[in-house]
């Protein structure tokens, strides 16, 4: 092969890896500890606790004959390639098929398929998982209203646990989609996923820096962290100040939502912010529970809701 079309796949997987990667409910969870309001400044996505490229080229611990990059980028490949419009990104993957059919049901494995593989690349336990998946109320919301069940949830966990088994018995997972992912399609031999080094520094130097920065979260300058690594945080908890004395200040929170009316949701008093009417049957309501203090989203049936002196 030659050096372009080496260099071409590099690019390629290495941008297939890191939209897995910043999609992943694992990397969502974290990011959402460090954004102060609705936009990603650069400073805050250069804390994200990103795998290191060579974690991509190390053996896939729950399907042993191949590489966890090998394992991951043709689950990215089916849930890209929709269209033509993409067909140079699979080109530069050494795809050269026709675009892979959009269809729902397959695309929602490949997503759980993806985010169990990432909380298992970070480490973290089936409890924590399912701890982190509460924290994302609007995808359980819309699970429950359209499933009657909180079913990203439960697919997630069903497959992460299928993960730890295989791990266990020395077993390849058997993936649930019927064909496998990318119709079978497995990547050509992948070039070694170096991260950018800085040429003044040495290798354990910049391993240092690489580990400072996923223990703290804080952007690095390398030049100030060439000493070897040391024991930091879990990456899941809240940030540590960063190490830059010139970092923007993240923007204040959004002002609270005015009250425009009284009622009571399941028998509890509440103050209503916001009255959305779903469909001819549906009113979703959000308020503020009066006993507790806490934003809550109610759908109305199933909830009872009884309205006071709605503005």
């Amino acid at each position: 092969m030659i050096g372009g079309q080496a260099d071409s796949i590099t690019y390629a997987v290495k941008a297939a890896l890191v939209s897995a990667s910043l999609n992943s409910f694992a990397l969502d969870y974290v990011a959402r500890s460090a954004v102060g309001g609705s936009n990603l400044n650069f400073f805050i996505l250069k804390q994200l606790p990103l795998p290191h490229p060579r974690t991509f080229g190390e053996q896939c611990s729950w399907e042993l004959s191949i590489s966890l990059a090998e394992w991951l980028v043709p689950r990215v490949l089916e849930l890209t390639y929709t269209s033509l419009e993409m067909e140079p990104f699979a080109r530069d993957l050494g795809f050269f098929g026709s675009p892979l059919v959009w269809e729902d049901f397959r695309r929602f494995n490949l997503r759980a398929e993806l985010d169990a593989a990432f909380f298992h690349l970070y480490g973290i336990k089936r409890d924590d998982v399912a701890y982190i998946m509460e924290t994302f109320p609007i995808v359980k919301r819309k699970d429950i209203a359209a499933y009657g069940s909180y079913r990203t949830k439960e697919a997630i966990l069903e497959i992460y646990d299928e993960m730890r088994k295989s791990e266990q018995l020395g077993k390849p997972y058997q993936t649930r989609l019927d064909p496998p992912p990318a119709n079978g399609w497995v990547p050509p031999p992948l070039p070694p996923l170096e991260d950018y080094m800085d040429p003044n520094l040495g290798e354990a130097a910049a391993d240092g820096v690489v580990a400072e920065r996923r223990a703290t979260y804080a952007p690095v300058k390398p030049t100030k962290l060439a000493a070897p690594a040391r024991p930091g945080p879990n990456l899941f908890e809240p940030p540590v100040p960063t190490l830059f004395d010139d970092v923007e200040e993240p923007e204040a929170p959004a002002p609270p939502q005015a009250v425009i009316g009284k009622a009571t949701i399941n028998g509890q008093p509440a103050e209503i912010l916001k009255i959305i009417q779903l469909d001819a049957t549906r009113t979703q309501y959000q308020v503020i529970l009066e006993s507790t203090g806490e934003l809550k989203s109610y759908v109305s049936p199933p909830a009872k809701v009884e309205v006071f002196d709605a503005k």
